[in-house]
């Protein structure tokens, strides 16, 4: 939206949205942020490395980035076609960016959790 004045009729609905884009903003940016730590811890603390875990601690940190990365772009075109909507009196759902964000966080999450195991079994 560029910086054409509104209604103030709608200040509300778009101060939410801007509410809610932050929220997704600092979400994926805590995401990326987990994925680099775990990756950074797993190599200094180094007990435990085998070349099949460090192989598998670079795809969890590659897969949380990405998973950031997804979430802003996801998250950033929502929140210009959700100004323009609420201008133009139109709300749609957001159900496919939900989809794509939920994707995102299980992936992540999965990557997380055989890791985990991979940590027991070695």
């Amino acid at each position: 939206m560029k910086d054409k004045k509104v209604s103030s009729h709608y200040t509300q609905q778009l101060l939410a949205n801007e509410r809610t884009y932050l929220a997704w903003i600092r979400t994926s940016v805590a995401i990326a942020g987990i994925g680099f730590l775990v990756t950074n811890l797993h190599f200094v603390m180094g007990d435990l490395n085998t070349e099949e875990l460090d192989v598998f601690i670079l795809i969890i940190g590659l897969v949380s980035v990405s998973s950031g990365v997804v979430m802003v772009i996801v998250s950033t075109v929502d929140y210009y076609r959700k100004n323009r909507d609420i201008v133009n009196g139109q709300i749609r759902p957001s159900s496919i960016k939900v989809w794509i964000l939920s994707t995102c966080i299980f992936i992540m999450l999965g990557t997380f959790l055989v890791y985990f195991l991979l940590l027991d079994v070695i």
